[in-house]
């Protein structure tokens, strides 16, 4: 009997034990161990966490065709308010193949003409630009005219009568078919010397001025002499006619 009660005492203080071994907190060296593992199965290396954080930033990057685009328009923005200082930071654009300088400037430009068109066009003609393809200038010159059609007439009838100004008088002619056709009409007949800018210029007036008031475009195209400018602009408005 006294055997069985002092194993029994043997089991219970062996199992107490047992328990209060559980329930003490881990030494510092196993709680180290312990988070370091934890750590190392989570975390990654120097190299994988570089690759993954300039990943990251060229996902947020914006293309180098964004780029561009959106500097073009701040430069444009900027020549609205400060031509000097916007046409001197396009100048230091780089000369490629794609020509980034040239567009640079142009945009210089437009942002100039919205406030000084004649400059704009000045400075257009400084660096060659009105030479180049584009239309750089014959655009300029319709910006123009769509904002004050009288002085932008008034100083193209002082330009050199050649090729270059009725293509720009095709823009005018243009501008201002769209909202006095009578003007434009008369611009085309006595401002343009014969030829075949004039008769693109009279078929821009026919056109524009059918869709507005058919029957009075008819009567300004049927006081033409028998040509075949007359055949043809009286074909353009019998077709608007049809269409109708």
């Amino acid at each position: 009997m006294n055997k069985f009660i002092l194993g029994c005492f043997f089991l219970c203080l062996f199992v107490a034990l047992a328990a209060l071994q559980r329930s003490e907190p881990p030494s510092p060296e196993i709680a180290t161990a312990s988070a370091s593992s934890r750590t190392n199965r989570h975390s990654l290396s120097p190299e994988t966490s570089s690759r993954r954080a300039t990943a990251h930033e060229g996902s947020q990057d914006e293309s180098s065709f964004q780029r561009e685009a959106r500097l073009l328009i701040e430069l444009r923005e900027q020549a609205e308010q400060d031509p000097p200082a916007a046409w001197a930071t396009a100048l230091e654009w780089p000369e490629r193949n794609g020509g980034e300088r040239d567009q640079a400037l142009a945009e210089v430009c437009f942002g100039i003409a919205a406030r000084d068109p004649q400059g704009a066009i000045e400075r257009a003609r400084s660096v060659g630009l009105d030479r180049q393809s584009g239309a750089l200038e014959e655009r300029l010159v319709q910006q123009w005219a769509a904002a004050d059609a009288a002085s932008a007439l008034a100083w193209l009838l002082k330009e050199p009568a050649d090729e270059s100004r009725d293509k720009l008088m095709l823009r005018v002619t243009y501008v201002l078919s769209q909202t006095d056709p009578v003007a434009a009409a008369k611009l085309a007949l006595e401002k343009m010397p014969p030829g075949p800018a004039q008769d693109e210029a009279v078929m821009i007036v026919v056109g524009l001025w059918a869709r507005r008031d058919l029957p009075a475009a008819r009567t300004w195209v049927e006081e033409f002499p028998d040509s075949p400018l007359q055949a043809r602009a009286a074909g353009e408005l019998e077709s608007i006619a049809g269409r109708r």
